[in-house]
């Protein structure tokens, strides 16, 4: 029995003392890791800040007064304000929720259809025909300019920006996928699972996805500091988030006309965004030496011989 005085199977404790031992020896070895770690305390703060933008400011981001203009920061209004009186602390931080949300859900599909496309284009020689032409025929293309094409077409709206992303980005994480599937597909222990009649879908699932997830966490990572940049990129041109709803890129949009008598309106969100790509690309290369040993051991060899 346990403290609560019910019975617990014999062995539960056990394995479940196993389960956190291993979990906190991963967490140690991550956040051992002075990238991930100076990452993460890079994003930390933007997260909270775009988490609780509601008990950081009382003002509203599209509230005009216009007896305000171009106020420079100051208590009342940490990040100024801009052209027409809008706090600007307040619009950066309703921004960073704006663009944290759209590039997260960019990531997310991103993720979801490269894990899928990958392991068809890795598995069977058909697939891989199809979908690797489709990719590398996208690829070609320059990103931003199909970001642009795409919000032309269907108009600005959230769902089209996080919309273009996926097809920019998609094949890549494709790519990534299908070379770890190609790589495992060859082991033994494949043929084993072939030969006991397990189904390709058992396959991909059980045997050679788990060995996929180390370099997509390090591509996803890198990805959703890229679908940062790129819905910054896109409202910035006046393509993605449409206003008044404010996003970094369209904040620092609007501030071009008073970079010289109003300077704040740009640094401030230009600065969230700095920090947030930052933040993702060391917790990326962090993850990296992390979950590939190789990596690791170079970089290690690498210290010695210098030292």
């Amino acid at each position: 029995m346990d403290d609560t005085g019910v019975a617990s199977l014999p062995g539960t404790g056990a394995t479940a003392r196993s389960m956190s031992a291993r979990w906190y020896r991963a967490l140690r070895l991550v956040f051992r890791n002075r990238l991930f770690a100076v990452g993460v305390l890079i994003l930390l703060p933007l997260i909270v800040m775009a988490v609780g933008v509601s008990s950081l400011t009382s003002y509203d981001p599209t509230t005009i007064n216009t007896s305000i203009k171009l106020q420079a920061p100051s208590l009342n209004h940490p990040f100024g304000t801009d052209e027409y009186g809008r706090d600007l602390f307040a619009r950066v931080l309703h921004g960073s929720q704006i663009s944290l949300r759209v590039a997260a859900a960019a990531t997310i599909v991103m993720a979801v259809l490269g894990i899928v496309l990958g392991c068809l284009a890795g598995f069977y020689r058909v697939a891989d025909a199809v979908i690797s032409r489709i990719g590398d025929a996208l690829l070609n293309f320059p990103g931003l300019i199909v970001g642009i094409m795409v919000m032309a077409a269907l108009g600005q709206s959230e769902r089209n920006v996080v919309l273009s992303m996926v097809i920019m980005y998609t094949p890549r994480i494709v790519r990534v996928v299908r070379a770890s599937v190609i790589e495992v597909k060859t082991i033994d222990f494949v043929d084993a699972a072939r030969v006991i009649g397990a189904s390709d879908l058992r396959i991909l699932a059980s045997d050679i996805l788990p060995h996929t997830i180390a370099p997509l966490v390090v591509q996803v990572t890198f990805g959703f500091a890229w679908a940062i940049l790129v819905e910054s990129g896109l409202s910035f041109l006046g393509l993605g988030t449409p206003p008044p709803a404010p996003s970094w890129g369209n904040i620092i949009s609007d501030g071009r006309e008073f970079i010289r008598t109003a300077p704040w309106i740009m640094v401030f969100p230009g600065l969230m965004i700095s920090l947030a790509v930052m933040g993702l690309n060391l917790m990326g290369d962090g993850l990296r030496d992390i979950l590939d040993p190789r990596l690791r051991n170079a970089a290690r060899r690498i210290e010695t011989s210098v030292g």
